[in-house]
């Protein structure tokens, strides 16, 4: 029974960037001047102006916190690569000074483009 209710659950980086994307929507949408200005202007409602500032602060906090963790994950893997990552950039180089050896140069391209796509594959 838990094999299959594993299977139907997203994983949980799939998750955070799903989540990543609608708040930050939500704060764009929230840090619209009208919104703003129309609610912090009212002196009737300076507790709920308070409020909205507030949770929208809260707001940037927590996405900011979900994309350093997001980036955490993501300089791991360059980390565990890095030596291969290096070499292979370094090959790239190489070959974008001298690019008479086409075959070469889509190569080392192909090894750099293909160690980044590990790195995103991990994460």
């Amino acid at each position: 029974m838990s094999a299959f209710i594993s299977e139907r659950l997203k994983p949980i980086d799939i998750i955070r960037e799903e989540l990543l994307k609608e708040l930050i929507k939500i704060e764009f949408k929230l840090g619209s001047f009208e919104e703003v200005i129309s609610l912090c202007t009212s002196e009737k409602n300076s507790f709920l102006a308070k409020s909205f500032l507030q949770a929208r602060a809260d707001l940037i906090v927590a996405r900011a916190k979900i994309e350093n963790a997001i980036l955490e994950k993501i300089a791991g893997q360059i980390q565990g690569l890095q030596l291969e990552l290096e070499a292979s950039i370094n090959s790239l180089n190489k070959e974008l000074e001298k690019p008479e050896n086409q075959t070469a140069l889509l190569n080392a391209l192909h090894q750099v483009t293909g160690i980044a796509a590990r790195i995103l594959l991990q994460v």
